[in-house]
């Protein structure tokens, strides 16, 4: 399971990845997109990964992976330079950000809530990898333009 928050500068993510026998390994789940894009996917297996690879690959609304997103609740959060943050649930037509902060994943409420009381989202996720057994390892970290 995933936590992904944003704070307005930083992307931070978790990196467990985990199976219904407890079993779990770490990966990547925050992205830099040679346009500077920054995003982050949460969601179950495969689909996931597709989504992620389709992302990257420039996103491209008419190649939007066939693997049922919304089987899977596929969540992406990106941040493009100079541009409001984007939010994508099991499609690839995104919803504007208006909000200082956001968060994605199982843990995104917990995020939240820390990002309300001041944390930043690498320590936001820090804090929920140490409360939420389904989110671990991390943070990976990456800041708005660098």
């Amino acid at each position: 399971m995933t936590v992904i928050a944003y704070d307005g500068t930083t992307l931070a993510s978790d990196r467990m990845v985990s199976f219904e026998d407890g079993s779990y390994f770490e990966t990547t789940k925050v992205f830099r997109r040679d346009d500077g894009t920054i995003f982050g996917v949460a969601g179950e297996g495969p689909c996931a990964q597709e989504v992620q690879d389709w992302f990257m690959h420039g996103g491209n609304p008419s190649d939007f992976p066939d693997c049922d997103p919304a089987k899977y609740h596929v969540e992406l959060l990106y941040i493009s330079p100079n541009e409001l943050p984007m939010y994508l649930l099991n499609s690839a037509h995104p919803i504007p950000v208006e909000s200082l902060y956001f968060a994605i994943g199982c843990g995104a409420q917990a995020a939240l809530v820390l990002m309300d009381m001041g944390l930043t989202a690498e320590l936001a996720v820090q804090k929920v990898c140490e409360r939420n057994l389904l989110c671990g390892g991390g943070p990976d970290v990456l800041r708005v333009g660098s």
